[in-house]
This record gives structure tokens, C-alpha cells and sequence, in this order.
């Protein structure tokens, strides 16, 4: 008989249940759940963080010393969750973009090698804690941060994005765009796709798909511009100021879709992190096929007619 907790969250059993994640027969959702009916709650094993077992820095209080740049252009912040295979890609986009930018991340407790990433690669972090746990995928905290971090920044220019958004704009585009007036980089949303393989090379990813609604505004001056006021997920939005689009559109490459497997295992660590506020508020009344995602959405996903988007951005 199962006697499941409604807060059980089997990625957090297994993270702080080493023993049952090294287990070939738990490691797994289905697993994790079994071994929590058949032996778990017997042994009282823990099945989520205690915030009291764990020191906590204040949201405004960084964790390593903030990184001084020479003359920074730009600055980008950016929100990571177990974003290891990504985060140097990113990093390294962004400093290609805008020499010397600065880069601030701010991190939801990852519990790979994400953090130790960024900091070698001269970034500031920050942790922060959601609502309803150290971890969990809270849309309150996320558009917190992304509608109030980049308001003292010592640049005029500002990146708000997620760290699988690449906007393909150089510090040289956005001077001559500054010097017409824009205030607001307009842009195309492109999802790269890898259906190749599970093998995942990012600086070989050439193709993907467009989706207008990926054409997220990321880049703008916040000399002009007060408020953002982005909506859940950064969609939509209603800037408060100056308001001039670019008339070019720049390409927003969104490197979701790294491989199958890849996606499938992001895909279940998203939804064990789900906060009850995002499915009970923000959520209600949507199927849970939107949320959740199952499988043949992904499948339909990796089978669209594919461009060569690097190409088109030569």
C-alpha cells in the first residue's frame, strides 16, 4: 500500500538519499517511489531538505565577491538550475557578443557542477531560495529576480534571459542601434534542435525552427526603459519608458532541444521541482499535457522541418 507523501519529491529523496541513487533498481522515478512504499518511510529516510540543516544566504548577499570588469558594455543576469552542460556555452556566447560584459547568475541550489562553472569563468552568483523550497521551480521567485536584478546595473544596457537564450547581437550592432534612438532589441525566436544523436556538441547545433512566440525582447536600456514587467516565462511584457524597437530583428537562439534524452531528462527534473503555487494558481485550468509534456509532444517536437539557422544568421 502506498502511503506517499503529497510533498514527496523523488528527485530530492534520491539527491539526499545517495545509497538509493547509486541503486540501479531506484534510481529512477518509478524506483524512487518504490523504495520509499518498501522501505523509506520505515526507515523514516528523509525525503525533502530541511531549510534549518542548511545555511541560506540572504537573496541580496552574493556568495563569491562580485567580479570587477574593465568597462563593461553590457550586463546580463541570467536564473540556473543544474545547467552544467550549458552554462559555459552560454558564458562564453555572451563575452564573444560584448567583451568584458558582465555576467550575473543567479542560482536556484544546483547540485551538479553549474556554480563552480560560472565562478571559473569570472561570474557572479548569487543562490536563492524559492517559497516552497530550496529548489523548487517557483514563477514568483524567477520573475522577481528578472524584472528587478538588472536595475542596478553600472551598465545602460541589460540582458534579463534564461541560460539556454543566446541572442545573436554584437557589442558592435547594438552601438550603431543606440545611436538611432533604440531603446528595446527586437528579436526572432529560434529553437535549435539536435536529432541526430544523444551526443551533445552545441557549436555544431545548426538547426532548428522558428517560433514567434520564443521572440523574447532580452536586450534593452535601462536608461530609457524602468519597468520590464515581463509576464510568467518573459513572453510577453510591458515596458514602462522610451519604447523604440530595432527595425532589425536579431535571432534568439533557444537551445532547449539537445538531444531526446536530454530533453526527457530535463522534462521529469522539471516537473519533480514543480512548486504547488505554479500548478495550483498559475496553472489552474490548464491541461496537464501543457504542463507535464509527455513523451509524443517531444516527439513532435524533434520531427518539425528543420532550417539551417546558422546559416540564415551569417
Amino acid at each position: 500500500m502506498s502511503n506517499l507523501p503529497d510533498d514527496f519529491n523523488w528527485i530530492i529523496y534520491l539527491d539526499i538519499n545517495p545509497d538509493v541513487k547509486n541503486n540501479a533498481q531506484f534510481c529512477n522515478e518509478a524506483g524512487a517511489i518504490r523504495h520509499w512504499n518498501v522501505y523509506g518511510q520505515n526507515e523514516n529516510r528523509k525525503y525533502k531538505y530541511n531549510p534549518n540543516d542548511i545555511k541560506i544566504p540572504k537573496i541580496s548577499e552574493p556568495i563569491f565577491d562580485k567580479v570587477i570588469l574593465s568597462n563593461p558594455f553590457v550586463s546580463v543576469y541570467t536564473l540556473t538550475y543544474n545547467e552544467e552542460h550549458l552554462i559555459e556555452f552560454f558564458i562564453n556566447h555572451y563575452r564573444k557578443m560584448f567583451p568584458d560584459c558582465y555576467i550575473k547568475i543567479f542560482d536556484n541550489y544546483s547540485t551538479d557542477n553549474t556554480v563552480e562553472i560560472a565562478k571559473s569563468l569570472g561570474c557572479e552568483i548569487e543562490c536563492f531560495q524559492s517559497a516552497e523550497g530550496i529548489n523548487a521551480l517557483d514563477d514568483r521567485e524567477f520573475l522577481k529576480i528578472k524584472n528587478n536584478a538588472w536595475k542596478n546595473a553600472t551598465t545602460d544596457w541589460v540582458i534579463a534571459c534564461d541560460s539556454d537564450e543566446l541572442l545573436q547581437i554584437t557589442q558592435d550592432e547594438l552601438i550603431e542601434e543606440e545611436k538611432r534612438g533604440v531603446t528595446i532589441i527586437d528579436t526572432a525566436g529560434w529553437h535549435m534542435i539536435n536529432n541526430v544523436n544523444n551526443d551533445i556538441n552545441l557549436s555544431t547545433m545548426e538547426m532548428g525552427w522558428f517560433d514567434p512566440i520564443y521572440s523574447k525582447k532580452l536586450l534593452f536600456n535601462k536608461k530609457f526603459i524602468s519597468e520590464i514587467n515581463y509576464d510568467h516565462g518573459c513572453h510577453k511584457y510591458t515596458p514602462i519608458g522610451k519604447i523604440v524597437f530595432s527595425s532589425t530583428k536579431y535571432g534568439m537562439l533557444h537551445y532547449k532541444f539537445l538531444s531526446k534524452e536530454y530533453s526527457l531528462k530535463r522534462r521529469d527534473l522539471h516537473n519533480a521541482r514543480w512548486s504547488k503555487w505554479n500548478t495550483e494558481t498559475l496553472w489552474k485550468g490548464f491541461k496537464p499535457e501543457l504542463i507535464y509534456c509527455p513523451d509524443e509532444y517531444w516527439d513532435e517536437w524533434y520531427s518539425k522541418p528543420l532550417t539551417n539557422v546558422r546559416y540564415l544568421m551569417k
